[in-house]
């Protein structure tokens, strides 16, 4: 058998095993394992064969294995941007967004005008908290490539945290148009229209979201504060209770549990209440949040 048939059938089974489960989805990846052998076995300096390896690792999410396949990959073919950018999604899953930056950046060097590329690396700028620079990239990505659904999404996030909320709602009224349940679109605007002063829209919004995905408890604590701007103060009162009454409740996650607290247990004290338990200070001795990530939620004025 030819490497071009190796390879051939290797990507065929490699993409059956995404929509496959249980000894199926085993026996493609045996199969396509063995065919990449075969392939270095017969060329050690192939690079697509360790392409589809890292492809196939990736697709199981073995994520460091993938990068050292796409590594190998590129040591043979050094300005494959396609290989690039699968490393850097895979560098992302690892919350890695400098490294993940860098092959992006690589990559447009030989690809300036892809729009994915374009768009990961705005994704990555937004990761490390470079928001303008988020902004043109994405906005390049819409540009060229509007059908991108889920680059208004982003796109409205990165306007939200710029300040620029008229923006932000334009943005992802788009995206929501696309994408209707994306519970992030709702979150998003909600709080673009809360900083608008718009709070029944807001508070429609954070519902939408709350509905779509139940577990995000800390959505109650931001409509506790549109509430309380609305001058509902027993309204936000049962909300900001309605968070930490969930604070034990395992079915939610943790991370979701302490960030609703830590937001509701503010509200509670903007509304003249005292709050006995700490759980700024528990969510940080337990790992569950940073220090940083406490300070911003403490900081912020709602």
């Amino acid at each position: 058998m030819t490497i071009d048939l190796l390879l051939k059938q290797a990507r065929e089974n490699i993409n059956a095993v995404e929509g496959s489960k249980g000894r199926v989805k085993d026996a493609h990846v045996k199969a396509a394992e063995s065919l990449l052998d075969q392939v270095i076995e017969a060329d050690k300096k192939n690079p697509t064969a360790y392409v589809w390896k890292g492809v196939l690792k990736f697709r199981l999410k073995d994520y460091t294995g993938s990068i050292e396949d796409f590594t190998r990959a590129l040591r043979l073919d050094p300005d494959e941007s396609n290989v690039l950018n699968w490393r850097g999604v895979a560098y992302r899953y690892l919350d890695k967004p400098k490294k993940a930056l860098a092959d992006f950046t690589r990559s447009l060097k030989s690809d300036p005008g892809n729009p994915k590329t374009l768009y990961y690396r705005g994704v990555a700028y937004a990761e490390l908290g470079r928001f303008k620079k988020a902004k043109v990239d994405l906005t390049k990505a819409i540009i060229l490539d509007p059908e991108n659904t889920i680059a208004y999404c982003e796109l409205g996030f990165v306007l939200t945290k710029l300040s620029e909320y008229s923006d932000a709602v334009n943005v992802l009224t788009k995206a929501i148009g696309f994408e209707p349940k994306i519970a992030a679109n709702y979150i998003n605007r909600g709080t673009a229209f809360h900083k608008l002063g718009r709070h029944d829209k807001a508070i429609a919004d954070y519902k939408k979201a709350i509905k779509l995905d139940p577990k995000i408890i800390q959505i109650h604590a931001a409509i506790g504060d549109a509430l309380r701007l609305s001058g509902k103060p027993k309204e936000a009162n049962a909300k900001y209770d309605l968070v930490l009454a969930d604070i034990d409740n395992d079915k939610i996650g943790e991370r979701e549990r302490y960030i609703g607290a830590v937001l509701a247990a503010r509200g509670l004290r903007e509304l003249g209440k005292e709050v006995t338990r700490d759980y700024a200070k528990e969510a940080v001795q337990k790992g569950i949040l940073t220090k940083k990530e406490v300070d911003e939620f403490l900081e912020h004025k709602s």
